[in-house]
């Protein structure tokens, strides 16, 4: 593949998984009426972000596995993302326009746990939900199938 395809495919595929958590600082005002005691860990007063996702998840490592085939509507794949949580949380939010998840999964290296995958804004914001709260080093895998983009943004099929 040459080598202009292949960073082209990298620098789109971090682009739709770049990962960073977005969640306000409690010392801010928030603007929702909170009526009963609320766990931050899973409340939904952080909102969703509409900027630079905040950093209280990082990133340590990904690893992206491709099908692709140009003759075909979409591609798929596997993206496999190591990250520290500051915190205890039950979600968080990454990048990921119309991806449809097919199996979304976190580890923390003693249990697996299956979690939802929601696009929540038409810009490609997604948030990652877990029935359990994590913290520390964790790892995000989603298998997950795509469109090629015909508007040739992000990952798209070129004319041969």
């Amino acid at each position: 593949m040459p080598e202009t395809v292949t960073r082209v495919l990298l620098t789109c595929l971090l682009s739709a998984f770049g990962l960073y958590a977005c969640q306000e600082d409690v010392d801010e005002p928030q603007n929702t009426s909170i009526t009963e005691p609320v766990n931050l860990a899973s409340s939904e007063i952080d909102g969703i972000p509409y900027g630079q996702l905040p950093s209280d998840v990082t990133p340590t490592a990904y690893q992206l596995i491709l099908t692709i085939d140009p003759e075909l509507d979409g591609f798929s794949g596997k993206a496999i993302i190591d990250m520290d949580i500051a915190g205890s949380r039950n979600h968080f939010y990454l990048h990921g326009k119309d991806i449809t998840a097919n199996k979304v999964q976190l580890s923390d290296g003693t249990r697996t746990i299956n979690a939802v995958y929601e696009q929540v804004d038409e810009s490609g914001i997604v948030k990652i939900s877990s029935p359990e709260s994590l913290q520390g080093e964790v790892r995000l895998e989603i298998e997950y199938s795509a469109p090629f983009n015909p508007a040739l943004r992000g990952f798209y099929a070129g004319n041969p």
